[in-house]
């Protein structure tokens, strides 16, 4: 190409930058005419795939900036072309070589390159959503059969605690009087966390031993007293069982305690599908908490804590979810939490808090 027709091209582009750079109208008449209606294969499949994620719910915004660049890059590529080639035409009637309609031609080549590589960007954006929603709806079937077992353990519990309001009815005066299932929950818990520490002082103990055979080899006192608080581990199990079955009929402590270990398991499950560390009380006996306390984990090894408090209704004997914040933080949760206070939903606010926090 000659400094002539570079000059002149320069021209035209300088003439078509003000009129139809930023008329998308403009550039569509140009091209409309010259250019069968279908546009690119790559297009139309962005097109498709747009169709499909918006079946899917999914969140197009930045899809669909991508998809108007790559049309706004093609089409606007076609209308320079034309608009040059027509300019051409009209002052110089065709005496161009084949090899210069070739350089002007050039451009399309590099855009359908660009076209090529876009095309391969977004088929592994499809594998990845495609991804994401297979782990979603995973995770979303172990929630419900997590929710499903807890429920059925609620309905076991109560059932359970309808056995020992009918023992404690057929009961005669000189019997025990049976206990509440949260009274049993309180006297195990005692008895576990004595055991426990027994336990952990039995381990230290049995630890120092090969240290005080080495420096005491005379000694054996402390020996019988491994011996001693050994013993005492194994008589405070058995002193538990018989007194939890002095005042509990028949198997009802067998089923307690195996309820129990199902709730723990299933609440173990529970929390950690929901990223939930621990949950503690705060106040009286676990029947009646003031505050209840939930730690969950976020992102980037970071924890958060809910802090939910209730209040007593006298006219009802019930009490109510009164008010739920996240604990040493400055967020706003009152419009999350709000309407499951209004409703007293303990469970779906934990899980609003913990999906509306896990997303900042």
């Amino acid at each position: 190409m000659n400094e002539d027709n570079f000059e002149q091209i320069n021209a035209i582009l300088e003439e078509y930058q003000p009129s139809s750079l930023y008329s998308l109208e403009l550039r569509n008449q140009l091209i409309s005419n010259a250019l069968p209606g279908d546009v690119p294969s790559s297009v139309v499949d962005m097109k498709l795939d747009e169709s499909l994620l918006r079946t899917l719910d999914y969140d197009l915004s930045s899809y669909q900036t991508y998809l108007s660049a790559v049309e706004f890059n093609w089409i606007e590529a076609v209308a320079k072309e034309l608009f040059i080639t027509r300019a051409l035409l009209t002052d110089n009637p065709p005496n161009t070589s084949d090899v210069e309609v070739h350089k002007l031609s050039a451009i399309n080549v590099e855009f359908e390159k660009q076209l090529q590589e876009l095309n391969a960007s977004i088929a592994t954006d499809e594998a990845t959503i495609l991804e994401m929603s297979q782990e979603l709806e995973l995770g979303y079937d172990e929630t419900i059969k997590t929710f499903t077992q807890s429920r059925k353990l609620m309905n076991e519990i109560a059932d359970l605690e309808l056995e020992l309001n009918e023992l404690k009815i057929n009961q005669t005066e000189d019997d025990a009087e049976p206990m509440t299932i949260a009274e049993v929950t309180q006297v195990v818990t005692e008895y576990e966390n004595q055991l426990q520490e027994m336990n952990e002082r039995l381990v230290a103990n049995q630890q120092e031993v090969p240290q005080l055979k080495a420096l005491h080899l005379s000694d054996s006192k402390a020996v019988e007293q491994l011996r001693v608080e050994r013993h005492a581990v194994e008589k405070a199990e058995g002193d538990r069982r018989r007194t939890l079955s002095s005042q509990i009929r028949g198997g009802t402590l067998v089923k307690i305690e195996a309820g129990l270990t199902w709730f723990k398991s299933v609440r173990r499950t529970y929390q950690a599908s929901m990223g939930i560390i621990s949950i503690g009380f705060v106040g009286p006996p676990r029947s009646k908490p003031d505050k209840l306390r939930v730690t969950f984990s976020l992102r980037h090894s970071l924890e958060a804590t809910l802090v939910i408090e209730f209040k007593d209704l006298p006219q009802s004997g019930t009490r109510r979810i009164a008010s739920a914040y996240l604990d040493q933080s400055s967020q706003d949760i009152e419009p999350i939490v709000e309407p499951y206070i209004a409703n007293n939903d303990l469970v779906t606010l934990i899980r609003a808090v913990v999906h509306f926090v896990g997303q900042l």
